[in-house]
C-alpha cells in the first residue's frame, strides 16, 4: 500500500513538474520532495532486499 501511495505522490510531482508547478531546484520544494520521497524509497528498498 505504501508502495502505491508513494507512486501516486511521485506521479503527482512529475505531473506538476511537467506543468511547471513544481521546481526541483527551489529549496523549499526540494525539501518537500525529499520529505515525501525518502521514506517511500527506504520502504521500497527494504521490501526488495528481503524478497
Amino acid at each position: 500500500m505504501l508502495y502505491e501511495w508513494g507512486n501516486d505522490i511521485l506521479d503527482l510531482l512529475a505531473l506538476a513538474r511537467e506543468r511547471r508547478l513544481y521546481d526541483p531546484t527551489d529549496p523549499l520544494e526540494g525539501a518537500i520532495f525529499q520529505f515525501l520521497a525518502i521514506p517511500y524509497y527506504q520502504q521500497f528498498f527494504d521490501e526488495k532486499r528481503w524478497t
